[in-house]
């Protein structure tokens, strides 16, 4: 089933990487969405989420539905792939003719442009998350960090 696409080609607005842009919010909330539904209905109950996005708010309103169908049919694709244990694949949106089609690609087919990022998070000598990452995590598993955040007052 494809999703017929209103979005001209020369249109399409591409990430530095030169993939489709969605809007970041409504992407994650949506991927959220579906990743909490396709488990509750695969598994019996629902995978914890957080939709967060750590991204300015962009000021041309809210996505189009097409943004929202495709972020949620991702997320329905992402928990098969792991349902189906297919390490090393995405969700991918393809165009076929005039329609858009959630699929699955290679990893590598994704990724034109590799960047390693150090973030601190994992031990590589014994393959297990730091205390660093565990405290990026927390929010995320409903639990209050181990050190003290401190906000800043905005006026």
């Amino acid at each position: 089933d494809g999703i017929k696409s209103h979005v001209k080609t020369s249109e399409v607005h591409t990430d530095e990487f030169g993939h489709p842009k969605f809007e970041p919010n409504v992407l994650v909330s949506t991927l959220s969405d579906a990743i909490r539904s396709i488990s509750n209905e695969e598994l019996g109950e629902p995978i914890k989420t957080a939709p967060m996005s750590l991204t300015y708010q962009l000021r041309n309103g809210r996505p189009l539905k097409i943004d929202e169908e495709l972020g949620f049919r991702c997320g329905q694709k992402c928990v098969k792939l792991l349902g189906d244990g297919a390490a090393g694949k995405m969700a991918s949106i393809e165009k076929d003719g005039e329609k858009l089609k959630v699929g699955k690609t290679d990893l590598s087919e994704g990724v034109e442009i590799s960047r390693v990022s150090d973030t601190d998070y994992i031990n590589y000598e014994n393959m297990e998350v730091t205390e660093s990452f565990l405290d990026y995590a927390r929010p995320f598993l409903d639990e209050k960090p181990s050190r003290k955040v401190r906000l800043l007052k905005r006026s």
